[in-house]
């Protein structure tokens, strides 16, 4: 309601306060706004114009806090022109702001169609915003709308449309403002579905009601000295210079301005609320999906047992063979205990009777899992619960205030924050603290080695690695070639080590280069260098105190 005639109605006659101040400056501080910066040597105003297509509009503020960078001057003609006078073209959206030697139009049409175009006197278009105009010597023209008198020719419309649509200018909401006001005084208008009814349905002494409510509500509306920011209860804020039925006051000023002003914050506020809200919502849906999947999964029992008591026959039946010994390739038929013909998959390189054990393994980790189920159920029950609580809980909150406060707390029911950081590259790789300021960075499996090594590491990095085995890259950050102490690089060795393929040796031979002399050959495999340069250390595989 911010750019309804009757809100703009007040705006200029506000701006008339403004005659004989000076345009000393013109700006925009975003691609969507532009204020003008009035001055008489005692006060400075501003003018401010928006045109985002969501809260396009044009009111006055009296202090208005430039930024010290990133402005751009616009409408530059204007600058030293003295104001004159506002007022409303027509019963349009857009108004006149003359000054001694030029105009300036806002229009206010929304979004694409808002513009503020600055002319000569005789209309001349000299420069605009928002506004394309490729003929210099074009013309400002407005063309008055024609607008239709309630009850001339509303034959077909409904009562409410016909209502919203005429020259009233009311548009939907002040057209239900008459309709309920109609219907506190007669029964007849209280019929639900009374603002659907064909027009023509209407005899002249219904048409004469509205018509005599509609006059007394646009009187309301041009006089009123008021001007309120209003909320319904579906969370619906809009400015009005009266009150209206079914909607609170949040705010009520003696200056329409402050009114427009009020509730385009108030917007910006609930854009940001619901934003946040649907962040958090979003969160909290995707836990309750992965908890309900994760539960249903671990609640078939019945899968796993029968798993372990597939691979516990399979071992059996392994074992019991004459040639257990012996290879197989990787699959044996074999018969089951009731003569059945099954295919066991080997393990190529083992025999039976190691394979057989592998089935057995098996067996005793799906047994296991069983028994880790049983446990672990009722912790993510419980937890599926929270969170659910915490959707019902998130659906009574209205304020920001409350929401922050709301989102603090789900770490609770969660495990998680809603909000995490974007991860960064160190965050990708195990890190350990050397001492003396030195950082080991780990890789975490082949393709993650890759990314750590030919991505992450400098030219003059340390890296290492374990000698004549899989394992993880790591690098120790340094700024140019040097090398390490011989105890920070004896504990780099020992957690290199730590994390190879040779874990459980008592030693460990690992090497170290500098990051330049480590190369990938095109078309090798994921996680697999070169290394032309080399220094071998024997480590004992162990992790730092504390990350064990």
């Amino acid at each position: 309601m911010v750019r309804n005639y009757y809100t703009l109605y007040h705006i200029a006659r506000e701006f008339q306060t403004l005659a004989g101040m000076v345009a000393d400056e013109c700006f925009s501080q975003d691609k969507d706004s532009v204020i003008l910066r009035l001055n008489d040597g005692l006060r400075e105003n501003h003018i401010v114009f928006t045109a985002d297509g969501k809260s396009d509009s044009i009111y006055l503020k009296h202090d208005y806090k430039r930024a010290a960078k990133n402005t751009v001057k616009l409408l530059e003609f204007l600058d030293g022109d003295v104001f004159q006078s506002a007022s409303v073209l027509g019963r349009s959206r857009i108004m006149e702001l003359k000054f001694l030697n030029s105009k300036v139009y806002s229009v206010l049409f929304g979004g694409k169609y808002s513009s503020l175009i600055l002319t000569k006197s005789d209309d001349l278009i000299i420069d605009a915003f928002n506004y394309d105009s490729n003929n210099q010597n074009e013309k400002f023209v407005y063309k008055e709308e024609s607008l239709t008198r309630f009850g001339s020719s509303d034959a077909g419309m409904s009562i409410k449309s016909a209502l919203s649509n005429s020259d009233y200018l009311f548009g939907n909401v002040y057209a239900g403002e008459v309709i309920t006001r109609l219907s506190h005084t007669d029964e007849y208008y209280a019929n639900p579905d009374f603002a659907n009814f064909n027009f023509s349905d209407l005899d002249d002494f219904r048409i004469n009601q509205i018509i005599f409510e509609s006059d007394k509500l646009r009187n309301e509306l041009i006089e009123s000295d008021k001007f309120f920011v209003l909320v319904n209860k579906s969370d619906r804020k809009l400015m009005s210079p009266v009150r209206l039925h079914g909607y609170e006051v949040l705010s009520e000023h003696s200056s329409p301005s402050d009114a427009v002003h009020r509730k385009l914050v108030a917007s910006l506020v609930e854009v940001g609320f619901k934003s946040e809200y649907n962040r958090i919502k979003n969160h909290l849906s995707r836990e309750e999906r992965k908890l309900s999947k994760t539960i249903e999964i671990m609640k078939d029992f019945e899968s796993v047992r029968q798993r372990e008591s597939d691979y516990r026959l399979s071992g059996e039946i392994l074992l019991s063979r004459s040639d257990a010994k012996q290879k197989h390739g990787d699959k044996i038929v074999c018969k089951d205990w009731e003569a059945n013909e099954i295919v066991i998959k080997l393990d190529p390189k083992l025999n039976l009777i190691d394979n057989a054990k592998k089935y057995f393994d098996k067996a005793h980790s799906a047994s296991e899992e069983l028994k880790f189920r049983k446990i672990r159920l009722p912790d993510i029950s419980k937890k599926l619960d929270s969170v659910r609580n915490k959707l019902i809980e998130l659906d009574g909150i209205k304020n920001l205030k409350e929401l922050s406060r709301f989102d603090s707390s789900i770490k609770n029911a969660t495990g998680k924050r809603t909000n995490t950081k974007k991860m960064t590259m160190e965050d990708k790789f195990r890190k350990f603290d050397l001492g003396e300021g030195y950082i080991l960075y780990a890789g975490k499996n082949a393709a993650n080695n890759d990314e750590l090594t030919m991505k992450f590491a400098n030219p003059n990095d340390v890296w290492l690695h374990a000698r004549g085995t899989s394992g993880s890259h790591t690098v120790i950050r340094q700024n140019k070639e040097e090398k390490p102490p011989k105890h920070i690089l004896q504990k780099a060795a020992e957690i290199t080590a730590y994390y190879s393929g040779a874990k459980n040796a008592k030693y460990v031979p690992v090497i170290w280069t500098y990051k330049k002399y480590v190369r990938k050959p095109k078309g090798a495999n994921v996680g697999s260098v070169i290394v032309s340069k080399e220094t071998v250390i024997m480590a004992t595989p162990k992790l730092p105190e504390g990350n064990n």
